[in-house]
């Protein structure tokens, strides 16, 4: 009988569940959109009861339209958007407020605040440097001083904690099962990586949490307890759990040290492998990109740092919904290529605010460089250019702080079939740009995660698995987009530091 891998893929806009062969080509899916909630203040939000809804929809669909009985799924692989979190109640199962997206800047004004807090320097100096918008131990107090409602449950020991895997697992295995993979628990900036455990010193010494609301961190391919069969029509083994990111750069083979992917979906993702020792962080913590777990298998775990432009798909969904700039995403490449250039007009994408290397997020987008003759193709091609640009200036803020040598990035996600995109980042990064035959790998990831504890498929086997569709070398554009990039970075100077205060 032939055997299968179920992944769900819960990211932020969408769920989508894939059903892999045990050749891993993929033989069905599904996919949900979600509704993701902006508010004023900073505040992003989505409904975690949502999530685990349509991601049982998605499951069951992917399953049915495969013509496969339930019995043929091997295990499941679990990879979801990291640093999104949900308080739920122990008892009920229900979530007692919205979970909190990883988009999320509420806690923006007290970064400052935090890092120059007498108690916070005394009890957790070597956090000083690290300390982010997204870091629990000033998230979610800052969240149960607002909701005093859920921090009385919290402090009667009514609830639980966790980010969407955590949740997924602990709704997939109807309570029985309350853990969390060491590639999510080390982005929520709260863990100690040298025990590979929870800092408790900050969450608890500091922050005032209980100790007993955060889930054991596990490796990546582990025994995360099996689903009830109500949901599946029987009991599956969830064997893979993995954050979004990482679960890609495993499945793009970039199991060395400086080797690389940057994965352009919601937002671009530039990741590099650095080894399986952590760097040391020093007296004051590490100033700049943090190094994470990037997957552990087995006793071995692998670390990458990375940085982000939060905005890159998510701003193609706005320009075409709307701007109306295009009705279909798939048109882009052939809109923006109907006109030689931009005519000088140049688009930053900080619709939340700037992150890597800015960390602005008072900054918001702005086209520039507008005149009499600028079409809404021009538009279109500064906006496309804009994700290369980007992701040029991710880069050089790891380059920065981090000695690396990389020859070649892996590029992922659904903006990643952009010739445009693919292109302009082998010239601005001075590297060859590879495109492989799917581009699915954050579900391909968590899928090779499941089945590598199932004992059905090795590491090594994983890098042989990479077939390359597309290599995007420098061009004869290489010195113009390095120039525009100049320009560009002018455009970032005007889009910064816009709002006295975010909205």
């Amino acid at each position: 009988m032939e055997k299968f891998v179920l992944v769900i893929d819960e990211g932020t806009t969408g769920v989508r569940a894939i059903l892999f062969n045990s050749k891993f080509d993929i033989v069905a899916q599904h996919y949900e959109k979600m509704n993701v909630l902006y508010k004023k203040g900073g505040v992003v939000e989505e409904s975690a009861s949502e999530i685990f809804e349509k991601s049982v929809i998605c499951g069951r669909n992917a399953i049915a339209v495969a013509n496969v009985k339930p019995e043929q799924v091997d295990c499941i692989g679990i990879t979801t958007q990291r640093v999104t979190w949900v308080f739920w109640d122990k008892e009920t199962g229900e979530p007692v407020d919205n979970a909190v997206v990883w988009q999320d800047t509420r806690a923006r004004d007290l970064v400052p605040v935090v890092r120059e807090d007498p108690d916070f320097r005394r009890i957790c100096p070597y956090y000083i440097n690290e300390l982010r918008v997204s870091s629990i131990c000033i998230s979610i107090p800052l969240y149960l001083k607002n909701h005093p409602d859920i921090k009385e449950k919290l402090d009667a020991g009514k609830l639980l904690f966790g980010t969407i895997e955590t949740w997924l697992v602990w709704k997939f295995t109807k309570g029985k099962v309350f853990a969390t993979d060491l590639s999510n628990a080390s982005t929520l900036g709260a863990m100690d990586e040298s025990t590979q455990q929870w800092d408790m010193n900050l969450l608890h010494n500091f922050a005032g949490l209980p100790t007993d609301i955060f889930a054991e961190p596990k490796a990546c391919a582990d025994d995360y307890g099996v689903t009830d069969a109500e949901f599946f029509g029987t009991q599956i083994p969830i064997t893979g759990v993995i954050a979004d990111q990482q679960s890609a750069l495993f499945a793009q083979g970039c199991h060395e040290i400086n080797t690389g992917k940057c994965t352009n979906g919601t937002g671009s993702f530039l990741t590099v492998n650095i080894g399986t020792t952590y760097p040391d962080r020093g007296e004051n913590g590490h100033a700049g990109p943090v190094p994470r777990v990037a997957w552990k298998i087995g006793d071995t775990t692998d670390y990458m740092v990375e940085a982000l432009c939060p905005t890159t798909g998510a701003v193609l969904e706005w320009a075409k919904d709307k701007l109306q700039l295009f009705d279909d995403i798939k048109q882009i490449d052939a809109l923006a290529s109907s006109v030689e250039d931009t005519d000088g007009v140049y688009f930053v994408p900080a619709l939340t605010g700037l992150i890597s290397p800015y960390i602005d997020p008072t900054a918001r987008g702005c086209y520039i460089g507008i005149s009499g003759s600028s079409r809404r193709e021009h538009f279109i091609r500064a906006t496309i250019e804009s994700v290369a640009f980007a992701v040029c200036g991710a880069f050089e803020a790891l380059q920065k702080q981090f000695v690396l040598d990389l020859k070649e990035v892996m590029i992922s996600g659904g903006v990643s079939r952009s010739d445009i995109v693919a292109q302009n980042m082998a010239n601005l990064l001075n590297m060859d740009v590879v495109r492989p035959e799917s581009i699915e790998a954050t579900a391909l990831g968590a899928a090779q995660m499941a089945a590598i504890y199932r004992g059905w498929l090795t590491k090594e086997e994983v890098r042989a698995m990479v077939q390359r569709h597309s290599v995007f070398t420098t061009n004869e554009q290489q010195q113009k987009y390095q120039d525009n990039y100049r320009v560009w970075l002018k455009a970032v100077d005007r889009a910064s530091h816009w709002l006295d205060y975010v909205l």
